[in-house]
């Protein structure tokens, strides 16, 4: 039973180590930065506190919260509010 454990205790930490966060939206968004950049086509992936882990073109990368003006997906517009929660609107 320990050899067992032992498995499947490394799997569920990677596992949920490369999963996609269930509160974020799951289609694809476009992130509107501070400065007027615009990041298209991407699948945010995670939400950590201060920074937000999206998906382009297979690879993962991470923008701080302080950094994006708003986030807009085909329905819905997100933003952070002042705690750095992420709010909606619609």
């Amino acid at each position: 039973m320990k050899k067992y454990f032992l498995i499947v205790l490394p799997l569920l930490l990677v596992a949920e180590a490369f999963s996609q966060s269930p509160e974020l939206p799951q289609s694809k968004a476009v992130l509107v930065m501070n400065d007027g950049n615009r990041i298209e086509n991407v699948q945010l992936w995670q939400l950590r506190p201060g920074v937000l882990e999206y998906e382009k073109n297979g690879n993962l990368h991470d923008a701080g919260i302080d950094e994006i003006k708003f986030i807009t997906t085909e329905q819905v517009k997100w933003f952070f509010d002042s705690t750095g929660v992420l709010r909606k609107t619609f």
